[in-house]
């Protein structure tokens, strides 16, 4: 609710005024119980929002009574790193204003930076074994080939000698062996396409793989890029707040965002232009 001062003017209409502003004042913020018991879980005496005034409500009843007072925000919107770590640098007190995109703090990056050099040299072991099992694939498809070349081989010299048997040309024994060499033949090229499917499957099982360390990998990159705090951008006009940044629960501080768009409720209007750092405790000094 807005301090409001009688300036001048009789005390009877000044009572009546000041009271209809009350009133009318009461839309500029949300009752506390409004906000329900989850609200009131959530605060804590740690992030407390430091009260800076915005902007100045002013009203001029057109009979010489002018009254002034300031607005503050119906509610405060904390925000916080989607990373986890110590704090190494705050650059910012409470209270203090903050441009879009402005470096708010550092996290200490080494275990993340870690985490990030483990999932790359991963990564490029699961890539190792998908070029591995290409080049095995490969070479049995190679190897079909040459079955293929040598059971039409078998199989023409099959076809001959047993017309050379039936001639009498030559042994019924030769004749059989022929049948046989076709027959091994035949299996040979069934067994080296079995081992086709069995490589294809291997590549596909190390491309998922593949697929699964990239996924880690970025993020874990994303994750060390959480490590620098930057402000968020100001809020649309519905009053959500767009994007992510602000200091994590390590840290303990975060950001109350103002909005850029216009509000207005009774006879004051105020616009909120900016966002505004809550207290934390300090970070820790590096190591």
């Amino acid at each position: 609710m807005a301090n409001l001062s009688r300036m001048k003017g009789e005390r009877w209409p000044g009572c009546l005024l000041l009271g209809a502003l009350a009133i009318a004042s009461l839309g500029c913020s949300r009752p506390e119980a409004a906000a329900g018991p989850q609200a009131n879980a959530q605060a804590d005496s740690s992030e407390q929002a430091v009260v800076v005034d915005i902007a100045v409500a002013t009203l001029d009843d057109g009979e010489g009574r002018v009254y002034t007072g300031t607005t503050r925000p119906a509610r405060q919107v904390s925000l916080r790193s989607q990373a986890e770590g110590r704090l190494l640098t705050l650059a910012g007190e409470a209270g203090d204003v903050v441009e879009q995109g402005q470096v708010l703090g550092q996290l200490d990056s080494a275990l993340l930076q870690t985490a990030v050099g483990e999932a790359q040299a991963e990564l490029a072991a699961r890539e190792f074994e998908v070029a591995q099992a290409e080049a095995e694939l490969a070479d049995i498809r190679t190897q079909i080939e040459q079955a293929r070349v040598q059971l039409q081989q078998a199989a023409n010299d099959a076809e001959r000698l047993q017309a050379l048997a039936e001639q009498g040309a030559i042994s019924t024994q030769a004749a059989e062996q022929a049948q046989t060499t076709l027959r091994t033949a035949e299996q040979g090229l069934q067994s080296t396409q079995e081992q086709v499917r069995t490589r294809q499957q291997a590549v596909a099982a190390a491309q998922q793989r593949v697929a699964a360390q990239q996924a880690i990998v970025r993020e874990s990159q994303q994750r060390l890029a959480y490590g620098t705090l930057v402000a968020p951008p100001q809020r649309n006009g519905a009053g959500t707040p767009a994007g992510a940044g602000g200091f994590n629960s390590a840290g303990g501080g975060g950001i109350d965002p103002g909005g850029s768009g216009q509000h207005s409720c009774g006879d004051c209007r105020h616009r909120q232009q900016s966002a505004h750092l809550y207290p934390g405790p300090k970070p820790d000094a590096p190591d």
